[in-house]
């Protein structure tokens, strides 16, 4: 994608959890939190330097120290804190109109072309993680689905989140099935429009195999029938008409060079110094029990007990990083 989104000049893409609870019919659960991952410099096609095309947290731990004016301390964010960015662009309804249903229609194409290939069975489940960049003009593209999204507290806006996340599928997995009308926390069912059985969309174009083939041949027939399966997958993402002029062209482009330009000619220069506890944590030298070790001494805790009641922790600090 030659033309992401930037912010604050810098490639950002996103975590998008979702759920499935089911696959005939298939049910996805889409998460409305998740993170947002920042490069540490400039986006720039001329240089293919991974800090600035490469968004991988520990990757990115490397250039903390070195990162672009405004971008976060820890290179990431939370939905919350893009969609107040988008809103001061004057971008507000980019989320709801275009980025989260782009993503809501990624996942469950992809659900709908591999159902075939996955097996379910009654009353479980699957977290996955989905990856996407947007482009400028809000349109996300799908990177990759991990079927094993880590949850890993590496950064302040995991360790907030991945508490909410994991106690919204018990909500999702035991209070709806007991009660249609419960609360599903932020889970939202994605619930395509008008959309057929899949296997009379695609009964017309599927590829049937001869007696014989070679491997060759397999594949290309099973890469047919994928193909044809996601063109035969329709959505209706209607945003509104009136809106579209905040969404492309020269507006949108002006409106972002207001936002992220700076009158002084030093600002690409500028670093940024690291906390006692980034130190700690992108120190790549020491384990992960040393490092613990060293947060405890860092805000003087005595035990293991990081709850209520027990003075000092380091939820103090991940509140401060994130301007609590």
């Amino acid at each position: 994608i030659e033309k992401p989104l930037l912010v604050y000049t810098c490639k950002i893409d996103l975590r998008q959890w979702f759920l499935v609870t089911n696959m005939t019919p298939i049910v996805v659960w889409m998460y409305k939190e998740g993170y947002v991952r920042f490069c540490a410099n400039s986006f720039s096609m001329k240089h293919m330097h991974e800090s600035i095309h490469l968004s991988n947290v520990r990757l990115q731990m490397r250039y903390r120290n070195v990162r672009k004016m405004n971008v976060p301390e820890e290179c990431m964010w939370d939905y919350e804190e893009l969609r107040n960015y988008l809103t001061a662009i004057g971008q507000e309804h980019a989320w709801d109109e275009l980025i989260f249903p782009g993503m809501s229609e990624s996942v469950y194409a992809v659900m709908q072309a591999a159902r075939d290939t996955m097996s379910y069975r009654e009353n479980t489940f699957q977290l996955f993680g989905a990856d996407f960049v947007i482009t400028e003009n809000f349109v996300p593209y799908l990177i990759e689905i991990n079927s094993i999204p880590g949850l890993n507290p590496s950064t302040c806006v995991i360790a907030n989140l991945a508490p909410m996340l994991l106690g919204d599928i018990l909500k999702v997995m035991i209070d709806h099935q007991q009660n249609p009308n419960a609360d599903t926390g932020l889970f939202v069912k994605v619930i395509p429009e008008k959309l057929k059985p899949i296997d009379q969309l695609t009964s017309k174009y599927r590829t049937f195999a001869p007696p014989k083939m070679t491997p060759s041949q397999r594949h290309q027939q099973r890469m047919d029938d994928l193909k044809n399966r996601l063109m035969a997958i329709q959505f209706q993402v209607k945003p509104e008409e009136k809106f579209s002029e905040r969404y492309l062209g020269i507006n949108r482009d002006n409106l972002l060079l207001t936002t992220i330009m700076s009158p002084d000619p030093k600002i690409n220069s500028t670093k940024t110094v690291a906390t006692a506890s980034e130190t700690i944590m992108n120190d790549l030298q020491s384990s992960a029990a040393e490092k613990i070790t060293k947060l405890k001494n860092l805000y003087n805790l005595k035990s293991n007990n990081c709850g209520p009641g027990t003075g000092s922790s380091a939820q103090p600090d991940c509140d401060r990083q994130r301007g609590r």
